[in-house]
Formats: structure tokens, C-alpha cells, sequence
């Protein structure tokens, strides 16, 4: 980049901080005055009203112009230096999200490679209040260093500071200028080859402006025969240093030159430096370079053929000539030069010289040499210079690189030579000192070394793949490490080939679309492609390339592509397996049958619900999302809901909250409401669940109402009633409780069976004692109210005591036998329910098992046939045991008899020989295919995902069973053939582990 087009960034960039700056200070001043207004109480809404809603427009606007910008913006706070703000760039920069990085500091997040740029940015910023273009090195995210220049002021919103920072990225900059230099390298050395041979020429060769007559460069022959040096002539025409001796002469050559283009071997009379005349032999032609043409001279001198009359034009011009040039040389020169007498006393002093040291002439002349201002700083110099003469006044030449000190009291470099000047006889009459100025030379090359190890040192270490080919053709001229560590290819393979040949391309139309693109807009920045490695791997890659202009040793401009290529595979499987997280989660959520709701704790908005919420409110999705429960008409009290958000903010949790919502229809649904508190992307947000108890508490209440209005004899009469109610109640309670455990477990899904069989078969004799109490009360309340109104007869009493009698008979007969139906599943409740080891009658606890399962059979076409050998008796684990029966029964009906209008099951059982017991659970179902049947007791194998299978049964089967009752199971099946599976148990099952399961419970127990 020039220095312009430097300046012209560094422009638009200030700019931008400074309109970023203003919109920020707009902001607050609108705030103010929005404030001010508010304060003095105006009247009149609507200019309130208007007020506001330009002061959120302005804000608005200034935010988004702000997030939006392209430069690297951040705000942070002056005195605790944490960011308050940054923009999409600052992100897209640092690596760093917008939430990581407000509230905290640039050290805290670890941006700055050197604590040392920070301290001295910080120290400039306080003792100017801003800074511009400061160098630093900061740190990305992902460790890798940034090259950035940063720019920032210091400003003040309402009594605090605040400081305004623009990072510019100048990493890719700094690789570009590299990679240019190193080109402009090369063409130094192409151009040094020619110039030897240009040197070397034995005439004197001169390449002038055709246009101009600028001399732009003479070989070595320039200063022998002429007198005057490179850096006297180039720039200025022949014309300007008098070289022509003859107008006329130049008139003819520049006449033939016009017409031919060429001229060969004219005649022509010249003039030295010293006023000398020569006759030469002048030879030129023209030639074009890029967009410019040039003249090319050979001159010959030929004055031995014509020396009488150089002769007489020597003695005419020679004295006045001399003069007139020796004092051009001293008034023109850039070099610093000076005459001295062999005792080293300075006799003459050119204007050069002075000026680097502010002297005057009459100050420094007749003064010994090193008692001159350019040495007085330095008293060990001096003694070297008084040296530096005597070997000069031998007649040595002297020449180092010496220090002096400029009129601004700055150190300059000078590279100083001291030469002998003899006299006709050979010896030393004079000494010329003279001096050129390298300080700036020195800096260029220095830096020019330093950018160029930098560039260097970058390309070989960065975590990227980077390569350099060439544009046209695309063979690689360099690649880095990162390129041979990701592709395979070695440097020695992969330079001066293509990517073609490497098959780095696998899909030839991405890189039509990167070539495409970098034609349009010289770079290409964040391109996705794919590309292959040697391994014949296809890898996700993010890719950067820009064009190098370089111009070669003819002239002609060469394009080069510098690319950065990084391999994201990794980052995009990470980010396909978090959307396919949140597909699964989002499909629980949605399949879940408990009521499901999502809503934002700062507005109370519903985000999200699901179908089972939707089915029980009869509320739509799209009328719920994006309204809270208040606008729906929800809640039946307020203060319901202000008790639960209470909670919910200072527990972030709130379990069964009773609480009343108001359906559609008006009709109240008493609920228990759970909830919890999580955060989403920076937001807080809470998840509820509720359960419907309406028909629980309705029932409740009519007890209630039942229990206040009888008579305190008929309650004593009753009391041993409402005991067996109780204890009744208990035990359903009790069972309740173990078939919503089982459930939730889910590893004890045999145990749902039993209590749906418990339940049908109890339900007969409790729903007769529900009809006999329900009359019973209603026989009571025209009894008492028969007391009430006075006309009580005996004969009422009577018949009020026989059907009190009467009820009371059927009530204890209907719950005996519900008593007895809970005595005969007790033992099999207890067994599967509990990890107590008994001994058992292996028959008796199958029979029990398979009797809790037969209600639910009954309702299908299927059968079950027991063979089981009498006498068996086990000290085990009867629990765990009857779940592996009633797993057995409902995956054969679950998935056995698919699709079957019959089917039939068979458990056997008996005694080997060893003493174990074999038990043998067999049915003609469909069976199992051969590749399923490995995998048959892996946890969550299931062929009926989403259709009622959770694939855990048979996984807890073969835990039990080789785990609990220490024997083995092995499974035998052919598909169409059915299948059979064979447990072999010992008689005694081994000791219980030390350490048990989670809860106390047996592996596989719920």
C-alpha cells in the first residue's frame, strides 16, 4: 500500500471513530433532555409521547449503525476498564461473543499478548487523552496472534469517562507488504545483473527520458570522462550541466534521432566538468519500457584524433570554466565536501556541509578539520581524524562510518571518505574530504529487515495453511507448514505444482467462484470450499486470498495469490451435532403427555408450548406464543400468580404450587404447577409443568360437605367406616405412589401390570360400598330431616335402623372381599416392589406373578400355559425374579404377536442335576432376525421407537439375572419360528454387594 492510499485509510478511519463517538454523545444528550422534560411536569401526553418514541427510533438507529460498522469498535469504562460495548467486527475479530466480553477487561479475556503494549497505550492515553495508530499484537480466542493498529479517544457522557477504541487488523497487510518486498528483492537483483553489464561497457553508456532529456543513469565510464558524478548529473539534462559544447551539434543529433530513431558514430564536441573540450563519437537509439520511452548514448572519445583543436578551445574557456564549475560543485552537490591542507586545515567547505551542522563559513574555515563542529561532540573521534589525515597526507585513502551531530542535536550517519588530491609531479598537494548522509538509509534497510523476518516468521508459523502461487498458471512457489501438516503434501512435493495436480480441488466450480471473485474485488475473504488431502480425505475448509502485483526485471507486471486456508471440519460437526441436540429436545418437549410451557421471566411472554398443554387448555399455539398467561385469561386469582413468580425469583425452582386456572369455557381447573429457572443465550427464562387435581379436590369437597352435615350419632355409628374408608384410601394411595414410581424408572414396567389388575379387580367391590354409602348418606339427610320438622313416627325410625343395618351389612361384605383381593396380591406388591431375600416356592411366586398379569391378558387373543415342577424352593430374590416373568410376558405381547389375531406363551420349570433350576419362557411369535438378536439386551435397543417401546426391558431382564439372582440367561430364536429364552438360576442366590445401587435398590428396581 502507498503512502496515500496509507493516509486515505487512516482518514475514513478516524472518521468513523469520530461519527461513532458523536451518535453516543447524541444519544445521551437526547436521554438528558427526554429526562429535563420529563422533570419539569409539561403537560400534554402526546408530546410525551412523541418524545419517546424518537428518542427509542434515534437509539435504535445509532445502535444498529454502531453494531454494523466495519472497523473494530469497543466502549469500555476509564476507570475499571471493562468493555460496555462492542460491535459485530469487535466479535468477528477477537473471537469473543458479546456476552463473554461486556462486563469484563481486555486483560481478563487475555487479548494482549504483551502486558507491556497495554501499560504504554494506557500511558499515552493519559497523557494525551487519545491515540492514533498505535502497534500492538493482541491475542484472538483461539490463541492465534493478531497484528493490529488501534486508534481511541477518551470521552465524557454525564460526569464519567469512557474511552472509544478502533482496532484495525493489519495482520493480512503486513503478510502482503512481506511478500512485496520479497518480490522487489528479486528485482533489485535481476536489475543489479544488468547493471554490471551496463557498468562494464567500455564507452560511456547513459540512459536518459526521451521526452525530458532527464539523465537516469551512466555507467562507470561517466565520472573518468567527464568530471562530473552520478549524483550530479542524474536527474538534470546534458543541457542543465553544460555537457554540449557545440548547440548546433545537439541540434543535428536530436533532428536525426526524430527522423531515424538512431544515429550511428556523429561527430560531436563535448565539455568536462573542468571546462575541458573533447571531440567524441556519439552513437544512440531509442527504446520503450512499459508506457515510457528512453534514449540510450554510447560515447567514444575520440579526442586523440582531434586534439589541435581541443587544444585551442582548452585556452579559450579553460581558466573561467574551472572556476565556474569547481564553485557549481560546492554550491550544488548533495555530498558534504571539503578541502584540506596536508597539515589538516580546512581551506573549503561546500553549503551542504554547513547546512547539516548550522555553521558559517568564515566560522569553520582556516580551522583545523577536527576541531570542526561535526566533531566536538566526540573527543575520541577527533583523535581518529588527526590520524585519518596523516595516512591521507601519505597518500592513503580513508573511508568508515562515522556519527555526527545535525543543528537539531540529533545523531546522523555519515559514510566519510578522505582521499589524497596530487599535483602533476605525483605528489600530495591537497586532501578532499567528503561525506554522505546514510542515517535514512540505514532506518529503510533496518526496517526493511525487520519486516521482512516478521513476514517470514509469520508465514512459517502460522496454525493456517498459507501458500503463494502464481495467478496465471497456479503453481505454488511457497507453502508453510500448516499447509503440509493438514494436506500431507511436503513442500518439496507441493512446490511448483498446481492444486490440480495435488487434487486439492475436489469440486473445480469452487474455485472458478474464488477466481471469479477475486477478479471482481482483487480478495476474497471467509470463502467456504472443500478441499481434498493426500489421503484422499474431503475436509471443510474457510478460506482468505488476495492478489500480489509485482513488477519483474523487464518491466512487466506479474500477478501472484497469496491464500489462507483453515480447516472448520471439526467446527461444523460440532455445530451439526448441537442442532440435532436441539431437534431431539425440541421433539421431547413437543411428544412429552405431561403440559409443557416456556416463557420469559422479564415480560412473562410464552415462547414455546406443547401439545399436551395445548390439549388440556384448549388454547391454540400460535394464540399462546408471544402472550403471557395474564392477557389469556389464565388465572383465576392474582395472587396465585404473584406467589409463584415470588418463588420462583427467589428459589428459581417452585414444586406442586397449588393454584386455579380459568379455561375458555369459564370452568375453574384446579392445578399443582411446578417451574424452573434457566438462562438461554443471556436470558432468563422458566419451564412449567402442571398436573389437573380438579377431580381429586371435587371429590375431596363432597366428603367434606358429607362429613359437616351428619348427625354425631350417625358419625359414631359410621366411625368404623370411615376407618376401613381411610385405610382403604391409604392403600390405593400406597399404590398410586408405586405405579407413578414404576413409571417414571420405567425399569419397572412390570409393576404397572400388577396395579392395573389390583385395580380392576378391586374395582367392583369398592364401587358397590361407594353406592351403598352414597344411599346410605341420602337416608340419613331425610331422617334428619324428618327430626326437624317434628313429625318424627316410630315406624320412620324403624325403617331408617333396618336400612342402616342393611347398608352396613353390604358395606362390610364388599370390603371384606376388597380386603381379601389386597391380602392376595400383597405378597407379590411387596416382592417386586422391595430387595428382601426369602425363601420361596418357585411355582407359587411364578403363579402370583403370572395371576397379577391375567386381567390385562384376558383383553387380548393371546394365552399363557404354566408347566412348572412342584417342590422347587429358592433362597433368592422373589422381587426381582417376578419382574423378569412379567418383562417376559409384555415384550411377548408387545412385540411377539405383532400384528397376530392369536398367540400362545409357555413358562416351564424345573431342577437340573447340578442343583440349579432352569426356568424356560417360550412363545410362537414372529421371533427375532438373526442381526437384531446379538443386540437383543443392549439398553435402548427397540424395534418400536416412538411406538411404545423404550428398549429397556430386556436390558433390565439380563441385569437381574446375571446380576441380583447370579445366574445366566441365553436367548434362541428364528424369524417366523418364535422365541425362547432359558435361565439357569442357583438355588441360593449369592450375597448381596457391599456397596448397593443408587436409593438402596437392586440393579434394574426402580
Amino acid at each position: 500500500m502507498d503512502a496515500s492510499s496509507i493516509n486515505v485509510f487512516l482518514l475514513a478511519s478516524t472518521l468513523v471513530c469520530a461519527i461513532a463517538a458523536a451518535l453516543l454523545l447524541a444519544r445521551n444528550r437526547q436521554l438528558a433532555g427526554l429526562l429535563a422534560l420529563r422533570g419539569q411536569k409539561q403537560t400534554g401526553s402526546t408530546n410525551a409521547d412523541s418524545l419517546t418514541a424518537a428518542l427509542l427510533a434515534s437509539e435504535e438507529r445509532h445502535a444498529k449503525t454502531f453494531a454494523l460498522l466495519p472497523e473494530v469498535l469497543s466502549v469500555s469504562d476509564v476507570e475499571s476498564g471493562l468493555l460496555i460495548e462492542v460491535n459485530e467486527a469487535w466479535t468477528a475479530t477477537s473471537g469473543f461473543s458479546r456476552a463473554e466480553a461486556i462486563g469484563r477487561t481486555s486483560a481478563e479475556l487475555g487479548l494482549w499478548c504483551d502486558e507491556g503494549d497495554r501499560l504504554e497505550l494506557l500511558a499515552q492515553l493519559r497523557r494525551k487523552g487519545k491515540v492514533v495508530d498505535h502497534a500492538v499484537s493482541m491475542r484472538h480466542k483461539n490463541g492465534n496472534t493478531i497484528r493490529c493498529e488501534m486508534s481511541g479517544e477518551i470521552f465524557t457522557v454525564q460526569g464519567r469517562n469512557f474511552l472509544l477504541m478502533m482496532t484495525r487488523d493489519i495482520t493480512a497487510r503486513l503478510a502482503v507488504l512481506a511478500a512485496q518486498h520479497q518480490a522487489e528483492a528479486a528485482l533489485r537483483e535481476s536489475e543489479t545483473k544488468f547493471s554490471r553489464v551496463f557498468q562494464l561497457l567500455p564507452d560511456l553508456a547513459m540512459i536518459s527520458d526521451a521526452d525530458s532529456g532527464m539523465l537516469i543513469d551512466m555507467n562507470e565510464q561517466w565520472t573518468p570522462m567527464t568530471g562530473w558524478t552520478h549524483a550530479e548529473a542524474i536527474g538534470r539534462s546534458s543541457l542543465d550541466i553544460g555537457f554540449w559544447a557545440s548547440p548546433a551539434d545537439r541540434r543535428e543529433v536530436i533532428r536525426e534521432l526524430a527522423e531515424k530513431g538512431q544515429i550511428q558514430r556523429h561527430d560531436i564536441r563535448l565539455r568536462r566538468k573542468n571546462g575541458e573540450l573533447f571531440i567524441a563519437e556519439y552513437s544512440g537509439r531509442f527504446f520503450s519500457a512499459g508506457e515510457h520511452r528512453y534514449l540510450i548514448s554510447l560515447i567514444a572519445d575520440v579526442n586523440a584524433q582531434r586534439l589541435g583543436e581541443l587544444e585551442r578551445l582548452q585556452a579559450l574557456e579553460a581558466k573561467a570554466a574551472s572556476e565556474r564549475k569547481l564553485r557549481a560543485i560546492f554550491d550544488q552537490a548533495f555530498q558534504l565536501i571539503g578541502t584540506l591542507s596536508l597539515d589538516g586545515i580546512l581551506l573549503e567547505v561546500n553549503q551542504a556541509a554547513l547546512r547539516l551542522v548550522g555553521a558559517e563559513a568564515a566560522a569553520v574555515l582556516s580551522q583545523p578539520f577536527w576541531e570542526g563542529p561535526w566533531w566536538r561532540h566526540d573527543p575520541e573521534k577527533q583523535r581518529w581524524l588527526r590520524d585519518a589525515i596523516r595516512l591521507a597526507a601519505n597518500g592513503e585513502d580513508v573511508r568508515a562510518e562515522v556519527l555526527s551531530i545535525d543543528a537539531d542535536k540529533q545523531l546522523r550517519q555519515i559514510d566519510f571518505s578522505l582521499r589524497p588530491l596530487r599535483d602533476d609531479a605525483g605528489r600530495v598537494s591537497m586532501l578532499i574530504a567528503e561525506g554522505r548522509d546514510i542515517t535514512a538509509l540505514k532506518r529503510t534497510s533496518g526496517a526493511l529487515a525487520i519486516s521482512e523476518a516478521k513476514f517470514a516468521g509469520a508465514f512459517k508459523a502460522s496454525l493456517d495453511s498459507m501458500t503463494i502461487s502464481r495467478l496465471d498458471t497456479g503453481i505454488f512457489i511457497e507453502v508453510n507448514e500448516a499447509f503440509e501438516r493438514m494436506t500431507g503434501w511436503p513442500r518439496d512435493e507441493a512446490v511448483q505444482r498446481d492444486a490440480f495436480d495435488l487434487g486439492l480441488w475436489p469440486f473445480p466450480e469452487e474455485r472458478e467462484q474464488r477466481l471469479a471473485l477475486l477478479r471482481k474485488q482483487g480478495f476474497v475473504q471467509e470463502f467456504p470450499c472443500r478441499t481434498r488431502l493426500r489421503t484422499g480425505e474431503i475436509r471443510n475448509c474457510m478460506g482468505n486470498a488476495s492478489i500480489i502485483h509485482v513488477v519483474n526485471d523487464r518491466g512487466e507486471q506479474e500477478n501472484y495469490l497469496l491464500s489462507v486456508m483453515r480447516d472448520v471440519t471439526e467446527q461444523k460437526r460440532a455445530e451439526e451435532h448441537l442442532r440435532e441436540s436441539e431437534r431431539k429436545f425440541s421433539l421431547i418437549f413437543r411428544l412429552s403427555p405431561q403440559p409443557l410451557a416456556v416463557a420469559g421471566m422479564t415480560h412473562g411472554r410464552y415462547i414455546d408450548v406443547n401439545d399436551a398443554w395445548v390439549d388440556t387448555l384448549g388454547i391454540a399455539r400460535e394464540d399462546a406464543i408471544g402472550h403471557t398467561a395474564s392477557e389469556l385469561g389464565l388465572w383465576a386469582s392474582t395472587d396465585d400468580r404473584a406467589r409463584l413468580l415470588e418463588k420462583l425469583e427467589l428459589q428459581g425452582s417452585v414444586d406442586r404450587f397449588a393454584c386455579a386456572y380459568r379455561l375458555r369455557d369459564g370452568t375453574l381447573m384446579h392445578c399443582l404447577t411446578s417451574g424452573r429457572v434457566f438462562s438461554f443465550r443471556g436470558q432468563k427464562r422458566a419451564i412449567f409443568s402442571f398436573t389437573d387435581v380438579t377431580l381429586q379436590n371435587e371429590a375431596r369437597q363432597r366428603i367434606e360437605d358429607i362429613n359437616e352435615t351428619l348427625e354425631q350419632r350417625v358419625s359414631e355409628r359410621t366411625a368404623a367406616l370411615e376407618e376401613s374408608y381411610r385405610e382403604l384410601a391409604t392403600a390405593l394411595d400406597s399404590l398410586k405412589l408405586t405405579q407413578e414410581e414404576l413409571f417414571r424408572a420405567e425399569k419397572m414396567a412390570a409393576l404397572g401390570a400388577l396395579v392395573a389388575g389390583v385395580a380392576h379387580e378391586l374395582n367392583t367391590p369398592i364401587g358397590n360400598g361407594v353406592t351403598v354409602a352414597s344411599t346410605l348418606a341420602e337416608r340419613t339427610r331425610e331422617f334428619v330431616a324428618e327430626i326437624g320438622s317434628g313429625g318424627l313416627r316410630r315406624s320412620t325410625l324403624n325403617d331408617f335402623v333396618d336400612t342402616a343395618k342393611t347398608a352396613s351389612e353390604l358395606l362390610l361384605r364388599n370390603l371384606a372381599q376388597a380386603s381379601e383381593l389386597v391380602t392376595s396380591f400383597k405378597q407379590v406388591s411387596v416382592d417386586q416392589s422391595s430387595e428382601q431375600r426369602r425363601s420361596f416356592d418357585l411355582a407359587t411366586v411364578i403363579e402370583e406373578v403370572v395371576a397379577t398379569l391375567l386381567p390385562n391378558l384376558r383383553k387380548t387373543p393371546y394365552r399363557i400355559e404354566l408347566t412348572l415342577a412342584a417342590g422347587i424352593t429358592l433362597d433368592s430374590y422373589p422381587g426381582p425374579l417376578g419382574q423378569v416373568i412379567s418383562n417376559f410376558i409384555n415384550n411377548a405381547v408387545l412385540h411377539a404377536f405383532e400384528g397376530r389375531d392369536s398367540g400362545h406363551m409357555r413358562i416351564e420349570s424345573h431342577e437340573l442335576d447340578d442343583g440349579t433350576v432352569e426356568i424356560v419362557f417360550s412363545d410362537d411369535g414372529v421371533g427375532i432376525v438373526e442381526e437384531n438378536l446379538r443386540r437383543i439386551f443392549d439398553p435402548f435397543f427397540t424395534t418400536r421407537l416412538g411406538r411404545g417401546g423404550s428398549g429397556l426391558g430386556l436390558h433390565i431382564v439380563h441385569n437381574i439375572v446375571s446380576g441380583t439372582l447370579g445366574g445366566r440367561i441365553t436367548v434362541d430364536s428364528q424369524s417366523g419360528a418364535g422365541t425362547r429364552f432359558t435361565l439357569t438360576l442357583p438355588s441360593a442366590a449369592p450375597a448381596a454387594k457391599a456397596t448397593p445401587t443408587a436409593g438402596g435398590r437392586l440393579p434394574g428396581a426402580a
